[in-house]
């Protein structure tokens, strides 16, 4: 257990609560001593019911104008760290309905009832979270409340009865895919050209000429051949398709040559900089993200796990791209970490690196990570809201979608969030026991929110469905729709654009893995490509 080594540290025990420093004065007690003798003059209850009452009207207040909280866990010592709690969905006063005057409720023999394909993956993980909230197994999908399908059947979509929930959100490839998932934050960023997509590393399409253009610009006027890059191939996962271009080697100068103009590559600059787990390993961050609701929208987010590579990190050696992975998840040695690692690895280095964090980081620095991650997911709604969760395909029925989904994060050591992409199959591997309790959190909250609105909207159609009994670990990021919605949003946070580069040596180490460099293919359609210095 990691302790506070100086009262301006932070503490990093996740249990920890609040502590009186030994350094009071002697006035200090006495004034506390005084402070007790008063109280006792009063009954013991009137100073529980006075506790008790004050504690509601600050957090109602909180609620009405900062939105709903809980406890978060850490006592902040610095001078500098604001006490702060966790915002887990909108004010109190805020008001989502569904869009329709009536919902057909579901038969009572066929209420928590739920069918899962027979291939589908993790089969008995899903079974267990479903029968622990007292759901029945049904043979047949026409007639089960709930549907899991191991792939997406749109025709299954389309014969649902308006009362079934299915585990699948027409259009989700908009964002699934890498290409596509930069495609649709540029064009958000063309509509509205005021936000800060802080989190989106820079990042080219390599399937149009103007966005060519832009690259051999950054490469030859900009300083881009200093730098390393990361070719990415974008509907493979597991550390498929990657291919790592080291500063000023032959490969990366000759990229443009390789892959042809009309190739389906994104080209990404390589996070430099990066935190490390102990034992100075390369790590990557899977979250948790879930469209409880379509009508009415309702997306959440959850903590995850940390993916561990296997190899030492190291900037100045481009030789082996696996060692620059921690997705191939096939190698023995590749490690997981717990949430709670990942904080006390956070708090750790915050209290490292006091001098400069507490420069710019004012509260717990987990919550501070934290939070990038729930803006990036709620950013990720506002950018597909008409191409995913708007729904303006009428074949479909908005009521019956939800959908549980990964993201994943980098971490630098600025401790500023870089979102590198989001996963329709987020996998529910357990080969470790902590994952095995997370998934049983992730998978009883989900079954038991969307119960909960669905059955919310059947009671009372135009009522308001917020606020969610169920939420456990979920947090709300997003909630109504463009007209009239809640986003959340990290106040008071902006990255500094001077950021410090990779560690590039004169001798830079194998330049590139040649055996590794990936063309990639022609696609029939590019779709619409923005020019990508708009994410930038």
């Amino acid at each position: 257990m990691l302790n506070r080594r100086s009262t301006n540290k932070i503490s990093v025990s996740g249990d920890t609560t609040k502590k009186i420093s030994n350094g009071l004065s002697n006035k200090r007690r006495g004034n506390n001593n005084n402070v007790r003798r008063e109280r006792k003059s009063l009954p013991t209850i009137v100073w529980i019911i006075i506790t008790a009452a004050v504690t509601l009207i600050v957090r109602e207040y909180i609620a009405a104008h900062i939105g709903d909280v809980s406890t978060i866990d850490f006592v902040p010592t610095s001078s500098s760290i604001i006490p702060s709690s966790r915002v887990v969905g909108p004010p109190s006063n805020f008001i989502v309905t569904g869009k329709l005057s009536s919902y057909i409720k579901v038969p009572s023999k066929y209420r928590k009832t739920f069918f899962i394909d027979p291939k589908t993956s993790f089969r008995r993980t899903v079974i267990r979270a479903f029968r622990n909230r007292g759901w029945r197994k049904s043979e047949v999908a026409e007639t089960a409340h709930m549907i899991w399908d191991k792939v997406v059947l749109a025709k299954r979509f389309t014969d649902l009865k308006p009362w079934q929930r299915y585990d699948f959100i027409p259009g989700f490839s908009s964002w699934d895919k890498k290409d596509n998932f930069i495609k649709g934050f540029n064009k958000y960023k063309s509509r509205h050209p005021e936000k800060d997509l802080y989190m989106i590393p820079e990042t080219y399409l390599l399937d149009k000429k103007e966005d060519r253009e832009a690259f051999s610009k950054r490469l030859y006027d900009n300083n881009g051949l200093s730098i390393p890059w990361v070719l990415k191939t974008p509907d493979v996962n597991n550390g498929q398709g990657i291919t790592m271009l080291g500063p000023n080697s032959e490969e990366l100068d000759d990229v443009l040559n390789k892959v042809e103009e009309g190739s389906d590559n994104i080209i990404q600059a390589y996070i430099c900089n990066e935190l490390t787990w102990w034992g100075n390993k390369k790590f990557d961050l899977r979250f948790y993200w879930m469209v409880v609701s379509i009508d009415p929208l309702i997306v959440l987010y959850h903590d995850g796990y940390v993916r561990v590579g296997n190899s030492k990190y190291d900037e100045s050696d481009w030789s082996s791209t696996k060692q620059h992975l921690t997705t191939h998840t096939y190698l023995a040695d590749e490690d997981k970490g717990t949430i709670q690692n990942l904080k006390d690895l956070v708090r750790e280095h915050y209290n490292n690196n006091i001098k400069t964090l507490e420069k710019k980081i004012k509260l717990d620095p987990f919550e501070h990570i934290r939070n990038q991650f729930k803006q990036s997911i709620a950013e990720t709604v506002g950018a597909f809201y008409y191409d995913t969760f708007g729904q303006s395909k009428k074949k479909y029925k908005p009521q019956n979608g939800f959908g549980m989904y990964g993201a994943d994060f980098v971490l630098d050591n600025d401790l500023d969030v870089w979102y590198v992409e989001s996963q329709a199959g987020p996998g529910l591997e357990e080969e470790f026991d902590f994952r095995v309790e997370m998934h049983r959190d992730l998978l009883r909250g989900m079954i038991d929110l969307v119960d909960e609105i669905q059955t919310k909207l059947e009671n009372d159609p135009q009522g308001n469905v917020l606020p969610l009994q169920n939420q456990a670990g979920w947090d709300i990021v997003y909630a109504g729709n463009p007209d009239k919605h809640w986003m959340y949003h990290y106040d008071g946070y902006s990255r500094s654009k001077r950021k410090k580069g990779c560690t590039i040596s004169d001798n830079v180490k194998g330049k590139t893995e040649k055996t590794n460099f990936n063309p990639g293919r022609k696609k029939k359609s590019s779709g619409g490509v923005l020019n990508p210095d708009a994410i930038r």
